[in-house]
């Protein structure tokens, strides 16, 4: 729906964050400081009523900032802002505790918002070049008042989320690219979510708790650069740096139509994500621990557990066309994945089947070259090649489930002019080593439960040893290598 950019985003965290500092800013230069935030991107418009401007107190009355966007707008409404001189050198805001926003659409969606600000204390210091903004809040919290479809009807949504505890810092510099720097801390986070399907009647209530949340973030914003246009954007410097992470989290959910209910939990210890975006590339981390769910419902026979010791996933791309080759990347991680018993008994009701934990490992890396950007619309892609693959490393895949181990490593160059190349990538050259343990004892479980019929396991094996040979009890081998002349061997043996 609607989309904040970095301008009205870095106006939105400015009444939130920051830690003092030590040097002399006024009044009237915090609130030209926040004008200049506003230029940044040149798309967030301010109206007020009045405005009551000196260097030791501004006050300003009913201000409404305006952020037009693709498909819509978004209206923040700020009755009061107050700026006064604390006489240490630093100025206190004072804004009012409830702040209306609304976001419409183009079809005419509307979600109307109200911003509630508990206890809150916010103390500018710093220099007109570099200020810097202290909060604390007793709670920071965004709940929706209205939301209406496009016929005017009210659809029935309520949400809420709640920070408690909250302290933090802001800082903005300006120096050729304006800088910013976050640090946000909340003891915890209280989430709400409870709509109604107005089609079937079906009801969902989603509620949840997070503790010990932190958010970090680092923004380098080019001026006079238009925001929608990321391209232009990198290329003149724009670069963010963002990341959160949280003690642990809990949620429950129920869900009900008729004739039908559910319900369920879901608990996770800690986790955290990162996110890099600049000219140099674009990369996110995730890391999520000790995950159990369980759901419930009528239309389940029992309850489904299920539960993980660790989750995550990453990615590393380039963005911008380069005549060099660049790194990329592509992680994923399932670590000790458990099945509940009800589960088990379902599938495996003789307890044939080893149930260790399994789990799950994808690190695959490499360098390419790209030939547009990452950014380019759809329609540019389709008519040329986004890029030139030049490596890849298969520095883990690897998965281990009911007792057998399979793993992978390699490494391979592209030559766009071998005797395998394709109009798509290159001809590779390089090895990969595959070890599969457990696989034999696997087949056999699976022809004493009825899974596998005998002959086509035979011929299971038949095909693996065409490709591996034993290197221990219960343990296979491949070597795959492709050689520059397009040959490819498997253990030394030619299979192309």
């Amino acid at each position: 729906m609607t989309k904040f950019s970095l301008p009205l985003a870095t106006c939105a965290t400015a009444l939130l964050t920051g830690a003092p500092a030590l040097a002399d800013v006024t009044a009237s230069e915090v609130w030209d400081s926040w004008q200049q935030m506003m230029a940044t991107g040149g798309t967030v418009t301010l109206e007020t009523q009045s405005e009551s401007i000196e260097t030791d107190r501004v006050l300003i009355e009913g201000a409404t900032y305006t952020y037009p966007v693709e498909d819509g707008e978004t209206v923040v409404t700020i009755d009061r802002i107050e700026l006064t001189d604390a006489g240490d050198g630093t100025v206190e805001l004072v804004l009012p505790e409830t702040i209306p926003v609304k976001l419409e659409d183009d079809e005419g969606n509307l979600i109307e918002l109200s911003v509630i600000q508990t206890g809150l204390r916010t103390l500018v210091s710093g220099t007109p070049e570099a200020m810097n903004y202290a909060v604390t809040a007793d709670r920071y919290a965004v709940e929706t008042t209205r939301v209406m479809d496009p016929e005017g009807q009210p659809v029935d949504v309520s949400a809420r989320v709640a920070l408690n505890g909250v302290s933090g810092g802001y800082d903005q510099a300006a120096s050729g690219l304006t800088e910013f720097d976050y640090d946000v801390r909340s003891d915890s986070v209280d989430l709400l979510l409870d709509m109604t399907d107005p089609d079937t009647g079906e009801e969902v209530t989603i509620s949840g708790k997070v503790d010990g949340l932190g958010f970090e973030a680092t923004a380098s914003v080019p001026e006079e650069v238009d925001t929608a246009d990321m391209l232009a954007m990198v290329s003149a410097g724009f670069a963010l740096n963002m990341g959160y992470s949280y003690d642990s989290a809990a949620y429950i959910f129920n869900m009900g139509g008729t004739g039908t209910t559910g319900d369920g939990t879901a608990t996770t210890g800690s986790g955290s994500l990162t996110f890099d975006m600049s000219e140099a590339g674009f990369s996110y981390d995730t890391d999520l621990n000790d995950v159990m769910v369980e759901v419930r419902g009528t239309e389940l026979p029992f309850p489904i557990r299920v539960g993980a010791a660790s989750y995550g996933t990453g990615v590393t791309l380039p963005v911008v066309p380069t005549e060099a080759p660049v790194p990329f990347g592509i992680r994923a991680r399932l670590q000790q994945l458990t099945l509940g018993d009800e589960i088990w008994a379902m599938i495996d009701p003789q307890n044939m089947i080893p149930r260790d934990p399994a789990s799950l490992n994808v690190d695959v890396s490499g360098e390419a070259r790209l030939e547009q950007s990452l950014f380019a619309d759809t329609e540019e892609m389709e008519d040329s090649p986004l890029g030139e693959l030049v490596s890849v490393s298969v520095n883990d895949v690897s998965l281990a489930l009911a007792g057998a181990m399979l793993e992978a490593v390699g490494a391979f160059t592209f030559d766009p002019e071998g005797p395998l190349a394709t109009p798509d990538i290159g001809s590779p050259v390089g090895k990969a080593t595959i070890d599969l343990t457990g696989g034999n004892q696997l087949i056999d479980t699976a022809i004493a439960m009825g899974l596998l019929p005998a002959d086509q396991a035979m011929m299971a094996r038949m095909m693996v040893g065409m490709f591996a040979e034993p290197v221990g009890e219960d343990a296979l081998r491949s070597v795959i290598e492709v050689t520059p002349d397009g040959r490819v061997t498997a253990n030394g043996q030619q299979i192309r």
